[in-house]
């Protein structure tokens, strides 16, 4: 019964629980069905029990409940946690009870936990049969596996997503190494070990109950038989009684040991699983600080290749080889920063071409520039020695006017000059302003 009631109060939080509970989410816990007092498990255990012949009565420290818990792995507990409360207690509900008519017992208490690592249900059964029979003996591993199958089929009602996983035996046959059967990677085991501490610490706290019944029986029954053994004469009764003392002392001894050996392996297996939760979260706090250290160095180096992009002092080599000003301040990040190195190597390269093509057009325009100055001055000169041309030319025309002007000169002679003179001036242009420049 100490067992029991043990679970009890763990399921129900009441008292004093293990620090991995936290209290400040006890509050968003779901009974959706009250377990019973141990009284009342164990009249139904008795009662049931009495349904087949035994030849002794039932142990005071016989199991009275079945204790159960519905779990799930890392992916499928945030495909469950993505339903809604009514579709998740509707699940455990429904998951339970099929359950329960699986083993033929019923179902007494269920209770949805939120205060810890994930969500879990615990649930209660009978612990015999309706045919009397306990759940220990009418449990084989068959059964068991049966169950995770049942517990997949149910749950995919609510998230088909979620799978059964594969059985040990399965993946073996299907070419798997024995160590993946057994080892998680530190994603899941960061997720599940927390649930397998908890489930673990509240076994050990059960059977440390159970140490001290059992140690609080033994002691029970040591006096007494103390007391028969110190007498000198011993009636009749008295010798049976003393048997009797004796052999029920062999079995609270046996059901001590039995208790110590189960406490024993769940320490060892609690330590184990310790020891993992240890190993994990040390590898978490790695990745963690290398994560952070490597921000720190992309941030580093992010600003030293903006300094390098800034001074155009990235280049590629004729090899594809990049060079850098400070390539120490650039190789921490790396390979991450590597598709940035080469951005910023495409960008100063893209950035130095546009520059060697502005030079060029520039000194285009510049020598351009240059031959049409040249052209000017050459056409000035030209111009300059036309105006001399055509001063001269005026200079001698207006000699002829003169002379065709003379009284003495014969007529004959003034006409031919005239028309001569006509023929010269036809074609000439008229004069120009000595500042007129010819137009280009």
């Amino acid at each position: 019964m100490s067992g029991y009631s043990g679970q009890r109060r763990h399921d129900l939080r009441i008292g004093p629980q293990p620090k991995y509970v936290d209290p400040e989410r006890s509050p968003l816990n779901r009974t959706l069905l009250e377990p019973p007092f141990p009284a009342v498990m164990k009249a139904i255990a008795t009662k049931r029990r009495a349904k087949r012949e035994t030849q002794r009565a039932m142990k005071s420290n016989s199991a009275i409940a079945t204790a159960g818990i519905i779990t799930f792995g890392s992916q499928a507990a945030q495909m469950f946690e993505a339903l809604s409360e009514e579709d998740q207690d509707r699940a455990f509900r429904l998951l339970a009870r099929a359950i329960a008519m699986r083993l033929r017992t019923s179902l007494h208490g269920l209770v949805v936990h939120r205060d810890e690592a994930t969500i879990y249900a615990h649930f209660t059964l009978s612990s015999h049969n309706r045919n009397g029979v306990p759940l220990s003996k009418s449990t084989r591993p068959a059964v068991l596996s049966g169950l995770q199958d049942l517990t997949a089929q149910v749950m995919q009602r609510f998230c088909p997503e979620i799978e059964r996983g594969n059985r040990y035996g399965d993946r073996l046959a299907a070419g798997a190494d024995w160590s993946d059967t057994i080892h998680k990677s530190v994603h899941k085991l960061h997720r599940e070990l927390p649930l397998a501490l908890a489930a673990k610490q509240a076994q050990l706290d059960a059977l440390a109950a159970d140490e001290e019944t059992a140690r609080a029986r033994v002691a029970e029954m040591e006096e007494r038989v103390a007391k028969l053994t110190q007498k000198t004469d011993l009636t009749t009764r008295e010798v049976k009684r003393l048997a009797t003392y004796q052999k029920r002392l062999e079995d609270r001894n046996a059901e001590l040991e039995q208790v110590l050996s189960a406490s024993q392996a769940a320490q060892i297996e609690a330590e184990r699983l310790g020891a993992l939760a240890a190993e994990s979260r040390a590898r978490e706090e790695a990745k963690t600080a290398e994560a952070i250290a490597k921000s720190a160095a992309m941030a580093t180096a992010m600003s030293a290749l903006t300094e390098e992009v800034a001074a155009e002092t990235l280049h590629r080599t004729p090899a594809g080889k990049i060079t850098a000003k400070s390539p120490e301040r650039l190789k921490p990040a790396h390979p991450e920063i590597v598709p940035a190195v080469q951005a910023a190597v495409s960008l100063v390269e893209h950035s130095r071409q546009k520059r060697r093509d502005a030079e060029a057009a520039a000194c285009a325009i510049h020598e351009e520039r240059k031959a049409l100055a040249e052209e000017r001055e050459a056409i000035a000169r030209e111009w300059s020695a036309l105006r001399k041309m055509r001063a001269a030319l005026d200079a001698a025309l207006s000699r002829v006017r003169a002379w065709l002007g003379r009284p003495d000169l014969p007529a004959e002679a003034r006409v031919e000059g005239e028309d001569m003179l006509r023929d010269v001036t036809r074609n000439l242009p008229p004069p120009e302003d000595d500042n007129d420049e010819p137009g280009m």
